[in-house]
Order: C-alpha cells, then structure tokens, then sequence
C-alpha cells in the first residue's frame, strides 16, 4: 500500500485545503489512536467549568484527560481494537473529529499548526520513509523506540539499497 502513487496534501494561503484527507493522514491518525504520543492530556481550569452530570471543575483545577481510554471508547470509535484505514479500505468508520492526536478539536483549542505544518510534514515523512527499500526496525533491544517521558521520539531503523521484490 505505501508504493502506491497519490498526489500529496494540497497546501493554499499557509493550510491545507478544506477536505484535504489521504490514506496517509487516516493512517497516521488511527497508529496514534492505538498508540498515542501523549497518553494524558493535562488542562488547568482558568474559570469554573460546567460539565456532564452537573459536574463542575472549579476554576484552578488541573484535569487530566486520558488520551489512552477515550481512543477506545466504542461511543467515539465503533470497533475500538480494529484498526481502520476506512474509506481507503474496508473497516470501522472514523469521524475525524474524535481524533486526539492534535488535542480535542472544538472549544477555542485547536491546534494552529495541524493543517499548516504537522500533517503536511507527517504525510511527506511517510512518503520519504515508503520509497527507502528494506526499511526494517533494528533487532534486538536497540531497535526499541525511544521514549522521552512516556513520548516516543525515535524509531531505529535501518534499510538496504537492494530492491526486495515484492510478493508474485
């Protein structure tokens, strides 16, 4: 799948176009739902904050969100263990906007630099990575990510030069 051709994303005025959506930006979205780079989520409260059930975190509070359960909240992501590319291939459908890889979307918080910078860059590392033959992770243990505070922050791996055919 990764040596097939597709143009990459669209960038106008500094962002992505509206509706800009690949099998690499899914990909990318679902690996960090089943694994994700921050496992919580911390927020401070800058004034009292009314939520579900009549609950109420006052203002001052910290809240931690726990990226790792609500990626398998089966209300948000239907098949929650099942990985899914769909609608590039069959699987559980996603609605995008339940996603956490860039924080919650929605509420004055989005990330400013999803759609002009971090995707695009994601999508093209993608990319550089499918075109190196061989790429395979180290063995052994100093093949193990990188972690920086429970963060992954390196993938060791190496490749060869000689074209692997693929599978007749």
């Amino acid at each position: 799948i990764l040596g097939e051709p597709e143009p990459p994303m669209v960038i106008s005025n500094g962002k992505m176009k509206a509706g800009a959506y690949s099998w690499i930006s899914q990909l990318l979205y679902e690996v960090d739902r089943i694994n994700p780079s921050f496992k919580v989520f911390l927020r401070h409260s800058e004034a009292d904050n009314a939520i579900d059930r009549g609950l109420t975190i006052p203002k001052g509070h910290w809240v931690g969100a726990m990226a790792v359960c609500a990626n398998l909240d089966e209300a948000a992501f239907p098949e929650p263990r099942e990985f899914s590319l769909y609608p590039f291939m069959p699987g559980p459908e996603r609605n995008r906007s339940n996603y956490l890889m860039f924080g919650a979307a929605g509420g004055g918080r989005d990330c400013w630099g999803r759609d002009r910078l971090a995707l695009y860059l994601l999508d093209q590392f993608i990319r550089a990575a499918a075109r190196l033959d061989g790429l395979q992770k180290v063995a052994g243990p100093g093949g193990d990510p990188l972690k920086l505070f429970e963060v992954t922050v390196g993938l060791p791996a190496r490749f060869s030069k000689r074209r692997i055919a693929p599978p007749a």
